[in-house]
């Protein structure tokens, strides 16, 4: 009896004590509730998902789907997704350890670090404006001698002081009594005025051009990313200890959260946005003299140096390069695109004016377009026929009035998706022809397309305070989107210890 009982308090210590090892080893992970965190509630409008032959059950999944893909597609974010009552969609996002937040207040810091040692247009001038001595020691102070930046300096300044000479010189003469070789004089004073300003701002490292190489470097198999950071770093002395100092702040927060997103306003404008969709004529290859012309050649250079993130001025053309969703690439494999490559993935020149982009920018009225149900034509392949509310139909109008034959690209949330020859020219109905190859892929998304046809604002902001905060609920409509609309967002936090 007693070797019985023994063996009973063995067992159950034993099993005990393996509970304990298995906690420590496989820590329990609460839930939001208990460890704080941010849950989002989001509601389909099936209303304007009409063309879907799903369920809400259904097209819900399916949203979830592209929402995980456009998101979170390496399933980093440590984000949980799931179908609440039918048509709403859940999305929750557990409080970051304190290690994380201190990792995210670094980085930030990393930033403020390089845009403090970066020169400031009015910095440079004021230096400048000063004559002898006191010229010369506000340049020693904004970089030292031997500084790059202190050589390209002295360089603006003797071209500012040329341009003043030239420019007093002139003033002696009545209008159109300007001697030739003074005016030729003052042509070559202004462009090396230009010319020096260019070559001081390309020794500032662009932060918004770093992310990006820093991001897109963080896939091991993308060299060419990893080859662009390494001449950042090189080509960027003056600011070479804060661009590392940045480029570890990133890499540290990527080691302890994966890729994941901190802030509940982050992860709420990265699904809205993940709706928005615009429309844009592509640049033709012969408006820039492709192969061989200068302004193509000026497009790719500008792609290579600067990245995709500013606006060009290609003799009269304004574009902007915009990515290619790296799942349709095969779209913008035909001629009658310009294309480039840029940190290992594919871009698309499009056109960036008013009349030949219908997008949600700021200051444009707001629209909306609704997706039908797509069919296939012998003749034509896939149709995706689509209808817009009066003012986009009019906007629509205005944008393909004189682009009909050319390329129309479709962008979700400023990706390249798919550019179907324009047929028509739409008032409140219209069609996209697509190539075959493309065709199916616009159908597949057909849900993604009704539930995300423009841009949703989500205004609701997460309730956050020290201490307990389980049942904290903030509601707020957002402005009418097409198919999604945020009922709520809940917010549980706790003082971190």
């Amino acid at each position: 009896m007693k070797n019985s009982l023994l063996w009973r308090f063995v067992v159950i210590f034993s099993v005990m004590a393996l509970a304990i090892v298995c906690v420590e080893l496989f820590p329990l992970r609460p839930g939001i509730d208990l460890a704080g965190g941010t849950s989002l509630l989001y509601e389909l409008d099936m209303e304007k998902a009409a063309a879907s032959r799903s369920s809400p059950q259904e097209l819900a999944q399916q949203v979830i789907a592209v929402l995980k893909q456009r998101v979170d597609p390496g399933g980093q974010m440590n984000l949980i997704w799931r179908v609440v009552g039918g048509k709403r969609i859940q999305v929750q996002m557990p409080l970051p350890s304190k290690e994380t937040r201190n990792a995210k207040l670094a980085l930030e810091k990393a930033e403020q670090a390089i845009l403090d040692t970066s020169l400031k247009q009015s910095e440079v001038q004021s230096a400048l404006s000063k004559t002898g001595a006191a010229r010369d020691a506000a340049i020693a102070a904004l970089a030292p001698p031997g500084n790059p930046r202190h050589d390209q300096l002295l360089k603006l300044a003797a071209a500012q002081d040329e341009l003043a000479a030239v420019n007093a010189e002139a003033a002696k003469y009545a209008v159109g009594q300007t001697p030739t070789d003074l005016l030729g004089r003052k042509i070559a004073a202004q462009k090396a005025v230009a010319a020096a300003k260019s070559a001081l701002e390309e020794l500032n490292v662009d932060l918004a051009t770093l992310k990006s190489v820093v991001t897109a470097a963080d896939n091991p198999k993308n060299t060419e990313a990893q080859q662009a950071l390494d001449a950042i770093v090189k080509n960027h002395t003056s600011q070479r200890q804060e661009i590392q100092t940045y480029i570890e702040s990133h890499r540290k927060l990527m080691e302890l959260n994966g890729g994941g997103v901190e802030d509940s306003a982050d992860l709420q404008r990265m699904i809205t946005s993940s709706g928005v969709l615009d429309f844009r004529i592509t640049v033709n290859p012969m408006d820039v003299g492709y192969p061989d012309g200068e302004l193509y050649q000026q497009a790719l250079k500008s792609l290579k140096d600067n990245g995709p993130n500013s606006q060009m001025k290609l003799g009269g053309i304004v574009c902007r390069w915009f990515q290619v969703n790296p799942n349709w690439k095969d779209n913008f494999d035909r001629v009658g695109f310009v294309t480039g490559t840029w940190a290992g993935e594919p871009y698309v020149l499009c056109y960036d004016d008013a009349t030949r982009a219908l997008t949600h920018a700021e200051g444009r009225r707001p629209w909306s377009v609704q997706a039908d149900r797509p069919y296939y034509d012998p003749t034509r392949g896939e149709i995706m026929p689509f209808h817009l509310d009066p003012i986009g139909a009019r906007m629509m109008g205005d944008l393909t009035g004189d682009n009909i034959g050319r390329p129309m690209c479709i962008l979700l949330a400023d990706k390249e998706s798919s550019a179907p020859t324009l047929t028509t020219s739409p008032s409140f109905t219209g069609r996209f022809d697509t190539m075959p190859a493309s065709g199916e892929r616009i159908t597949a998304s057909l849900s993604c397309f009704c539930a995300f046809t423009s841009r949703a604002r989500a205004s609701a902001s997460a309730a956050s305070s020290a201490g307990w905060r389980c049942r904290a609920w903030s509601r707020s409509r957002v402005a009418r989107a097409p198919a999604l609309t945020s009922v709520s967002v809940r917010s549980a936090s706790r003082r971190a210890t």
